[in-house]
């Protein structure tokens, strides 16, 4: 799985991917996700032989969406990409072949091709395990990942000079290009519960407060 929150800025170019490719250089074998023909097929998830599968609809420019890819197996039907608005009230989703090959490349925001996009990308997790769209929901919410479990990579990408992996594995990105930092996405942090208690004339009193 690989997920995490994007904003395209404006479409660059034919074909914009980003995901999990088998070669550093002109990939053949690839789950992807992304457009192709610059408006003309729209938003989708693409693999190995041309196999592509569109989402009913594309994400509108200059807005934040949470999206994720998930491969498990090789059925017609394993190769998955998710998308949603934060207020959305369900995902669009998009089903292809699925494949298995070792990634030597993993990107945001270009491919092997050098087809790149004009986005922005924030609170990236990549897990070796498929999730299930209420896991993926769950992390959409979440600042920090939710399930630790098969957590590969963390990187919240907070600014320009933060292409850390926080899980622990030191996964850290190479950037490539100009970058800049942008507004965050409608992320909810998740605090701990705390409990308090004060006392005034001898009476206690005890809240359970949220901050």
């Amino acid at each position: 799985t690989m997920c995490g929150w994007a904003k395209i800025t404006r479409r660059a170019s034919q074909f914009q991917y980003w995901g999990l490719e088998n070669a550093e250089s002109n990939a053949i074998v690839y789950l992807l996700m992304g457009y192709q023909d610059n408006g003309g097929v729209g938003f989708e998830i693409s693999t190995s032989g041309g196999v592509s599968a569109a989402f009913a609809s594309s994400p509108t420019n200059e807005s934040w969406f949470f999206w994720a890819i998930t491969n498990q197996g090789t059925g017609a039907s394993d190769f998955k990409g998710y998308w949603r608005y934060m207020d959305d009230t369900s995902w669009k989703t998009a089903t292809a072949t699925g494949v298995n090959f070792t990634t030597a490349l993993m990107t945001l925001g270009n491919d092997s091709w050098n087809e790149w996009c004009n986005a922005a990308f924030s609170h990236v997790k990549i897990y070796s395990a498929a999730l299930t769209q209420g896991e993926l929901y769950t992390e959409m919410l979440a600042a920090s990942p939710i399930r630790l479990t098969n957590l590969d990579i963390w990187s919240p990408l907070l600014n320009t000079g933060d292409i850390s992996d926080y899980s622990g594995n030191s996964r850290h990105w190479t950037s490539v290009g100009s970058l800049s930092t942008e507004e965050s996405p409608p992320i909810f942090v998740l605090l701990d519960l705390v409990t308090y208690t004060i006392t005034i004339n001898d009476v206690s009193l005890s809240e359970d407060n949220n901050i």
